[in-house]
């Protein structure tokens, strides 16, 4: 029962705040793109393999970016291996989780989302 009623109280107070950032974040588009990423982090291997080639393809330039961009990623619990989540947060923008899940799950919900 406290575990539903600490859930809702961070949902109250982070649903505002995500659509305040939301806003923001629509608002600077024309200026900076501003792009949100889940990162697989239930699977070790998906959690090492997919992120590392998703940076190495910025890296080298395969993958290709808007030159103006910034991009927040989120890893959603459970976290496969607490070690390479820090390892990753040294080198990516990752966000905590009790504020990006509302903010992508409401980006997703608004229309224009996909931009």
């Amino acid at each position: 029962m406290q575990t539903n009623v600490k859930r809702l109280a961070r949902l109250a107070i982070a649903v505002p705040i995500a659509l305040i950032f939301i806003l923001l974040i629509r608002v600077i588009r024309p200026l900076v793109v501003v792009r949100i990423g889940v990162m697989r982090s239930d699977r070790i291997g998906h959690f090492v393999l997919e992120t590392e080639l998703q940076q190495l393809e910025i890296e080298h330039g395969i993958a290709k970016q808007p030159v103006r961009s910034f991009n927040i990623w989120y890893a959603p619990e459970p976290i496969s291996n607490r070690v390479i989540y820090e390892m990753w947060k040294r080198v990516m923008r990752i966000w905590p989780n009790w504020f990006m899940v509302p903010v992508f799950r409401l980006n997703n919900l608004m229309p224009g989302s996909r931009k």
